[in-house]
């Protein structure tokens, strides 16, 4: 996947670089922030990749979610970090259009096949 890029959105230190280290050995080209705002002054919008967000960002809150969470899913497919038994996010996350969930804690194997499938999704 030439030129798709996964970018990852957490507040947390440990989760950006251990979702950091994880994806680039796959292979794939990786850029981590500790926000969304940061991720937008950074990375131009027609930028083609993913987009895996963990739910805990402080700028995602219940009020922001139909603005902004929408937004992001219709330019690039975005995967959902929730931590166990976030149902509402979650279900909130996948009518928002974002193309997986994944609940914390989370496999590896599984972790790298759901964010392979939606940096293919990009490339298409």
């Amino acid at each position: 996947m030439p030129g798709i890029s996964v970018y990852i959105v957490s507040g947390d230190t440990a989760v950006r670089d251990s979702l950091t280290e994880l994806i680039a050995s796959a292979g794939l080209r990786v850029e981590a922030f500790a926000s969304l705002a940061q991720w937008r002054e950074t990375v131009p919008p027609g930028q083609p990749g993913c987009l895996v967000l963990d739910a805990s960002v402080r700028e995602i809150t219940e009020a922001e979610y139909p603005e902004g969470l929408a937004s992001l899913c219709a330019k690039r497919p975005v995967l959902m970090l929730i931590d166990r038994g976030d149902v509402p996010i979650a279900v909130h996350a996948i009518r928002e259009g974002a193309v997986d969930v994944l609940e914390r804690p989370y496999r590896e194997v599984v972790l790298l096949e759901r964010v392979m499938r939606a940096a293919a999704a990009a490339s298409a």
